[in-house]
């Protein structure tokens, strides 16, 4: 066992480097963007508290507030690499790789049904906040399923998500996307109590 780990380490560090993930202008503004959506986020739990609104709200905000300072440190960290790297890696070194595509598949396919299902548990728990809450719970589950699925490193969904569109790639289309909504969501929901 601490050969293997050893091993996974090793070829972890031979082609895993910690860089700038983005560097590009698009990178700058989605981290920008990643940082002004906590911050709506957090005037909203301020707002939410305040209001003394109900609990599951407060709670969904706490939530919120640390995931999207995490995915704006991640945007520029890339650690979602650093983990397909290790998957890569365990792949080969457990003589699987060749093997790989049903267990990408089957992954995709789970982190969809789960973003689904945590769309759904959040759904129930915050219903009869819905009205107040739902685009930024729209917007929250299509940033979670999209930095998800990067993570699993599906060579083919890099070249869908890497496809242009009027000159704007996929990618940030639906990653800019998912943060406005959740900006645009926090505004609404400050004005709607």
């Amino acid at each position: 066992m601490n050969n293997h780990l050893q091993s996974l380490f090793t070829c972890t560090q031979e082609r895993w480097q910690p860089t700038i993930g983005d560097p590009h202008f698009m990178g700058w503004v989605t981290v920008a963007g990643y940082g002004v959506a906590a911050l709506a986020a957090l005037t909203a739990l301020r707002h939410a508290r305040t209001q003394r609104l109900p609990r599951a709200e407060i709670l969904f905000w706490y939530l919120l507030c640390p995931a999207l300072l995490m995915l704006m440190i991640n945007k520029q960290l890339d650690i979602q690499t650093l983990f397909t790297t290790v998957a890569r890696c365990e792949a080969q070194l457990s003589g699987w790789y060749a093997n790989r595509r049903p267990i990408q598949i089957a992954f995709i396919l789970g982190l969809m049904l789960l973003s689904i299902a945590l769309l759904g548990l959040f759904s129930y728990r915050l219903r009869h906040s819905l009205n107040r809450l739902w685009p930024v719970l729209i917007g929250t589950i299509t940033l979670l399923t999209f930095v998800l699925v990067r993570a699993v490193g599906f060579h083919h969904v890099d070249i869908l998500i890497g496809t242009q569109l009027a000159g704007w790639r996929l990618n940030w289309i639906i990653e800019l996307g998912g943060i406005t909504l959740v900006i645009m969501g926090c505004i609404y929901y400050n004005r709607k109590n």
